[in-house]
């Protein structure tokens, strides 16, 4: 079945261990949105490298379900291997929200089901070595009064569970991380929060947030760096109390 990547015009790839994000565009990355091709990719491995150019996302990515073999489970924090999303250290991700409103990493039901409250999150997935960068941005040099409204978002930290961001750089984003989906009945007061995701060894420039979400469990944020920055972490529900693990 032809995927665009590893099977193409008649022809299948021949390659060992991870696939290649570039693979899979059928046209610029730079002006297409990567979306799709993501997600195309995903559905062949779970590790998906990226080569050094800059890629465009104006959609949502939605992270697949992987099975357990041993209990059937459709989340992927219960399976042996995590997925794995790597750049080389040149590779830009170039984040546009504008169309959507909601950040462009979830979980592949999330995506499908954005209003849902139901337990869907997905889990084991670690990005590294990417420069996030948002486009909604006036850049210039300071955080001024008029650029504390960054839109711009890759994680939905809710449905990125068990999951990092090692070794990127987060620049012109409203945040790194924003829980926008709630658990609905599973949590009290149906808070939005993110649980066990891991912050680490990043920089951050000219954000407005480096997370956000009501509740942080078991959340790992250290040996970050970062420059002009409105401000860093931020728990948006007063009532309850701020879980975190290391800070």
């Amino acid at each position: 079945e032809n995927n665009g990547g590893t099977v193409f015009n008649g022809w299948v790839r021949k390659y060992f261990g991870s696939v290649y994000l570039d693979w899979f565009c059928e046209t610029d990355p730079e002006t297409t949105d990567c979306s799709l091709y993501m997600e195309r990719a995903l559905t062949v491995t779970r590790g998906v490298k990226c080569g050094g150019t800059d890629f465009l996302f104006t959609g949502r990515v939605g992270i697949p379900d992987v099975v357990d073999p041993q209990v059937g489970n459709e989340q992927s924090n219960c399976a042996e291997r995590q997925i794995n999303i790597r750049g080389d250290g040149d590779t830009t991700f170039h984040i546009d929200c504008a169309a959507t409103g909601r950040p462009t990493f979830t979980s592949a039901r999330a995506k499908a089901n954005p209003t849902s409250t139901s337990d869907i999150f997905v889990g084991k997935v670690e990005f590294k070595e990417i420069n996030f960068r948002g486009v909604n941005t006036t850049g210039g040099w300071t955080m001024d009064a008029a650029n504390k409204n960054l839109i711009d978002t890759p994680f939905d930290g809710d449905r990125l569970y068990n999951s990092s961001a090692i070794f990127c750089n987060f620049v012109h984003l409203r945040s790194a991380l924003r829980c926008m989906q709630n658990r609905g009945a599973n949590v009290e007061k149906g808070n939005n929060y993110t649980q066990s995701f891991n912050l680490s060894l990043n920089h951050f420039y000219h954000c407005t947030y480096w997370a956000e979400a009501d509740e942080f469990i078991n959340f790992r944020c250290n040996h970050n760096q970062g420059e002009q920055n409105y401000a860093g972490i931020k728990a948006t529900n007063p009532n309850d109390n701020v879980a975190l693990g290391v800070c």
